[in-house]
């Protein structure tokens, strides 16, 4: 159990959600980005991996060298968000050490959680869904990004 010395101020806490609150293990590494260009017959460098921490717009301009043309983004994010479902049902989540314990504990203490993250809406949601852990936080507090970079982050309505 979490012990502090005097009670916080209750307030809002902002958790990532990918390797801080859960981690996802996909058969065979396979990346929903990657799919959905494989699809699109878009080239992409296969090799790259390692992106967390960047937006979904990020991941597809660092595995296309900044070849993905803007105009096919917004059907590319819609087909992000199928195919990360259509993962989702044969992956594993794994919720990070302790997240139910810190969660509850800080919940009881008059914290609200919410979620910044560079994710779509329809993947946060699915994500959160799929760790069971979507009743802990407000849908007023989840924000993420399509455009630009991380920097720009928006109010998700999932």
């Amino acid at each position: 159990m979490l012990k502090f010395d005097s009670e916080p101020i209750a307030g809002v806490i902002l958790w990532d959600i990918d390797g801080t609150l859960m981690r996802i293990k996909r058969p065979n590494s396979t990346s929903p980005h990657k799919n959905v260009l494989r699809k699109r017959g878009h080239a992409f460098d296969p090799n790259v991996v390692g992106l967390s921490g960047r937006t979904d717009f990020e991941v597809f301009q660092e595995l296309t060298k900044g070849e993905l043309d803007r105009n096919l983004l917004s059907k590319a994010f819609n087909e992000l968000d199928e195919e990360s479902l259509r993962l989702d049902e044969i992956s594993t989540f794994d919720l990070c050490p302790g997240v139910q314990v810190v969660l509850k504990t800080l919940t009881s203490m008059g914290w609200a959680h919410g979620i910044l993250t560079g994710n779509t809406g329809g993947r946060l949601a699915a994500k959160l869904k799929k760790a069971r852990i979507e009743d802990n936080f407000s849908q007023n507090l989840l924000f993420g990004c399509k455009f630009g970079d991380s920097r720009e982050l928006i109010a998700l309505r999932a």
